[in-house]
Formats: structure tokens, sequence, C-alpha cells
């Protein structure tokens, strides 16, 4: 059965059936089941809906924001519609040829009953899976550069998998546009381990080490950057997640938009605790360290990992951006009302603790500790990584422009 012939799809987390997603006419709709809403314990599709599980949720020309933002950006996307052909114009059609492999645990399928077009009716039946037409990529990564869902095998090598299903590491090809950018992933996401951020384990590997993707798909002649996939168990099975684009009801395109770390900090202190705000207080302060104006609301996460309980997600997508010339010279959003690196500084984190009604005194000591972390370990960090010394080095020169931070780099780094 054809993409194209049917119009409404099941959706799951796992293996529990949640709600329906519709399309009709250009309008696409999701609802709940009302078995979804009775079931006790529940797991969470997404913090945006908690509030109303009764709602229709409604993309008029494009999917309903919450799984808009399951599809790739830029380049990644790209890649999927020319293998689509370009005749898939709805949104729906991208979702459901990499349905098979969504971020988290969610799943589309073919509604397991076609004449039954009330979503809100009890769940009954058995979701049945579409044929996806060959593709070669069939997961999901929000993010723009170009990266595939892989497998690790013993002998050092990384495959696509031959269904493009399965895989358990992603790996991130060069860029087209920065040189560099998977060893700078791979240092920064180093020197936030070494600092004891939440990060997951990572590596890199040449372009002869991978199996099965396309050798003209390495537009430099540098490694690629690799990192194990967090929405996904040992043994295979899926977790949930979603992004604070989800949770805040953005399109992907408003992701420098509307809300602030501030925002983000408030939403992390409320389902994860003090514990959960004191490693978003540590992640903040390293993307401040990095020079890194590009935490988005796409970059942070919530991770269930029994999928009823909320944590911060792991750390990723971490990059220094002041290594660039050309790009953003300012935070992504704003924190203490303003996006300029000069501007922030120990009262910017006052101000956030009151946002979060956390103790002062708690969050300077968490931002101290981070800091120092990040000064002790710099140049282990370095040794660990392939990052040329002269991008350490206009890191260091970011550093002394932040008041929170000028002066630290150089006398503890000699």
């Amino acid at each position: 059965m054809t993409h194209e012939e049917c119009q409404d799809f099941d959706v799951l987390l796992g293996e529990v059936p949640v709600g329906r997603l519709s399309l009709e006419n250009g309008l696409s709709t999701f609802v709940f089941f009302e078995a979804y809403r009775q079931r006790y314990p529940r797991p969470i599709l997404g913090q945006r809906f908690e509030d109303d599980l009764q709602g229709r949720y409604l993309g008029k020309g494009r999917l309903p924001v919450w799984f808009a933002n399951l599809l790739p950006e830029g380049p990644f996307r790209d890649q999927v519609q020319a293998e689509l052909g370009g005749k898939r114009k709805h949104e729906l059609s991208t979702l459901l040829a990499l349905a098979e492999d969504l971020p988290g645990a969610v799943r589309i399928a073919i509604a397991s009953d076609r004449t039954t077009t009330n979503a809100e009716a009890t769940y009954a039946g058995e979701p049945r899976d579409f044929d996806t037409d060959g593709l070669k990529i069939r997961f999901s990564l929000a993010g723009v550069q170009l990266k595939f869902s892989v497998l690790q095998r013993h002998n050092g090598t990384v495959t696509l998998p031959a269904k493009g299903l399965g895989g358990d590491w992603i790996v991130k090809l060069p860029d087209r546009q920065f040189p560099g950018v998977p060893t700078n992933e791979h240092a920064m996401m180093t020197w936030a381990r070494l600092a004891g951020l939440d990060v997951p384990e990572i590596g890199t590997v040449s372009a002869e080490q991978l199996e099965n993707i396309d050798p003209s798909l390495f537009v430099r002649p540098e490694p690629a950057y690799l990192v194990r996939r967090f929405d996904r168990s040992s043994n295979g099975g899926r977790i949930h997640m979603e992004d604070m684009a989800q949770v805040f009801d953005l399109y992907p395109a408003d992701k420098y938009l509307r809300y602030t770390y501030h925002h983000i900090a408030k939403v992390v202190r409320a389902v994860a605790g003090p514990d959960g705000l004191d490693e978003f207080l540590r992640r903040l302060v390293f993307m401040v360290a990095s020079g890194n104006s590009d935490m988005h609301h796409k970059n942070w996460s919530l991770l269930y990992p029994d999928g009823v309980h909320a944590k911060l997600a792991p750390a990723y997508d971490l990059v220094s951006t002041v290594v660039y010339s050309g790009v953003s010279d300012e935070l992504a959003l704003k924190l203490a009302k303003s996006k300029r690196w000069e501007d922030v500084r120990m009262a910017s984190f006052h101000l956030l603790a009151d946002d979060t009604q956390t103790d002062r005194a708690r969050v300077e000591h968490v931002v101290e500790e981070a800091i120092n972390a990040l000064v002790r370990t710099r140049s282990e960090a370095s040794a660990a990584s392939c990052f040329p010394e002269d991008a350490w080095m206009r890191i260091e020169q970011h550093w002394n422009r932040v008041p929170l931070l000028k002066g630290r780099f150089s006398t503890n780094t000699s």
C-alpha cells in the first residue's frame, strides 16, 4: 500500500498506541486515542500535550508543530527529498519515508482501522507497516548536517545497515561550508566529558572505515564524527525524547525565537528537579566558554528513560562557532535579556536563579565549579583531540571578552 492511498496513520510510543495523525485536503490533524488518555501509567509523548489531551492539533499545509520537529533540516533533508524523487510535497510524506527510525520512541504506521476516522475512539487492532520504496536513508534526526544512523563493527568499521534501519550510532560527515566541523564537535564533546558534563560515547571515523555510504558525500578529506545514540538502548530498544522546540510548540524555523535560556531552565527545573538544573547550568557555562552561538531550542532535549519521567538528555551538537568567520557572533537565545557575549557575567546567572526559584548561592557554586573544571581540563582536551591549536587560541581570545571568564583561561593554562 502506498503512502498516497493512506490518509490516516497511527502514532505509537514503542508498542503503545497514542493517537491518530490524519491528512485531508492539505490539513493535517493529530488527536489522542481515548484509551491512551485513560492509560495509567501513561507514557508521555510531549510536555506540550500534557495540559490538553483532549485537543486537536493542526497543521495547515504541513504537519502539526510537534511532528514537524521530527524531520531533518538542511542538506540532510535535501538528501531524503532527492531519494523521494522530489514528488511528494507535503511534510507528511517525508515523515512517512522516515517513520521506521524516528527520534525517540515514536513510530508511525498505517491506521489499524481505516473505517474508523474518529481518533477519539478506543484503539483496537494492530498497526500495519508500509512500503518505504527502497530508501537508503530511513532514519530522522533534527539538524542540518548530513548524517546517517549506523552500526559500529568490532573491527573498527562503521556500516550503514542494508535497509537503513537499526543503527545505534550516528555518523556526521564533513560540512560543505565550514572546514573541520566533525573535528570541532569531537573536541568540544571531549572537553565537555572531561569537565564532567553528561555526554554520549563519541569518536571519529575515516571515509575508508565507512561501509555502504557513498564516498562522494565526503565533501572534504576530513574524518567524520561518530556519536552513540542515546535514544536507543543497548538491546536496540527505543528511548523517548523530545527537543525544546517541541516543548515550546515552535516550528523548526523558529528555533531561535520567542523563548530564552531562562525558559528552558524553568522547564528543566520543573521536570528534572534541582539536579537537572545543575546539569543545565554546567552546560550553559560550557556553551559560553566554548563560544557556541548555535545552542538554539532544538539543541536541548528531554529524555524519558522510563517513558514517563523526564530528565535533561545528554549533551549533543556542542561546537565552537567563534572559530569560524562569517557566522553569528552572539548567543542563540537571550540570557539575562541579552545575546551579547560581553554581557555574560555572574549576575546573569543570578537572574536565572531567581527565575527558577533557586538559591543564588547554589547557582553561583555550580557555575564556579563548572568554570574551574573547564580550566583544569583544557590541556587534556587539546591532547585528546585533533582540534588545531590556533582554534583553541581563538577560544581563549573569546574568554577575554566575556566578563564571567575574562583572564581565567590564560592564567591557568600556561
